[in-house]
This record gives structure tokens, C-alpha cells and sequence, in this order.
């Protein structure tokens, strides 16, 4: 199952403890997003492609995400959607923190966006970093 060689990688930095529903509300929020950015990107793939946590590492938490697309497309054309997903995805986070207008999103996406920034807007000094990892074979 992970054959994949493209990565997202999520750390958020918190100086206190995370609550439970706020850390699964965002993987909630992030598996939403990935569906409706293939539903746009790649409607062929849609319901068939899933995103899966590989490791969570202890101290500040760090997700390492990775998508099981099914054998339509070759390896660089799935590494291609979860880099452009994981840029995607890290600019609108950046955008709903700072207040700005996100073109053509609607009330389920806002609600989604509000569940991915919910465990650090629980921590005054939390940080989330989002980065998309292609590996060298």
C-alpha cells in the first residue's frame, strides 16, 4: 500500500496538548480537501484515490501523509497530484489564517479549513507546516 513516492508532510509545533477531536477533525478536513481537488483536478480518480497517515512522530507532531492513487496514472503523474495537492491545501490554510477571500470556496470547504487550522488555533503559540516530499528511487 505505500508504494507511493510523493509525501505531505504535516508538523505542528504546539506548546500544549492537542485534543483528540481536533487532531482527527484535521485529517477529516485534509481527506474533504484531497477529494474535492480531485473531483476538480483529476474527476476520473475521484472516490478511488485515498490519502493515508504512514507515521506520526513523537514531540511535536509530525504526520507523514501519503495518497494510494489506483494504477491509471504512472508514478510521476501521482507524484504530480499530491505535490500540487500539498501546495494547494498549504496556500489556502495560509490564506484563511491571514483573513483573505478564498476564490470559489463554499460553506463545506470553509468548514473543512476551520477543522485543519482547529489544533493549533487551540495552542496561542501553535504552528502548522505543510511540505510536499518527493523521494529520489
Amino acid at each position: 500500500m505505500n508504494n507511493a513516492d510523493a509525501f505531505l508532510e504535516i508538523t505542528f509545533d504546539l506548546k500544549d496538548p492537542v485534543e483528540i477531536n481536533d487532531f482527527a477533525a484535521f485529517f477529516a478536513g485534509l481527506g474533504s480537501e484531497f477529494e474535492r481537488y480531485l473531483i476538480s483536478e483529476r474527476p476520473e480518480l475521484a472516490g478511488s484515490a485515498r490519502m493515508f497517515v504512514n507515521e506520526v512522530r513523537k514531540g511535536s507532531i509530525v504526520a507523514t501523509m501519503f495518497a494510494s492513487i489506483p494504477d491509471l496514472v504512472g508514478i510521476a503523474d501521482s507524484a504530480l497530484i499530491v505535490l500540487g495537492f500539498g501546495a494547494l491545501f498549504n496556500r489556502r490554510i495560509r490564506d484563511f489564517i491571514r483573513g483573505k477571500h478564498l476564490e470559489g470556496a463554499n460553506k463545506p470547504q470553509l468548514s473543512d479549513l476551520t477543522k485543519a487550522v482547529q489544533a493549533i488555533a487551540s495552542d496561542k503559540d501553535g504552528t502548522m507546516a505543510v511540505k510536499g516530499l518527493r523521494l529520489k528511487n
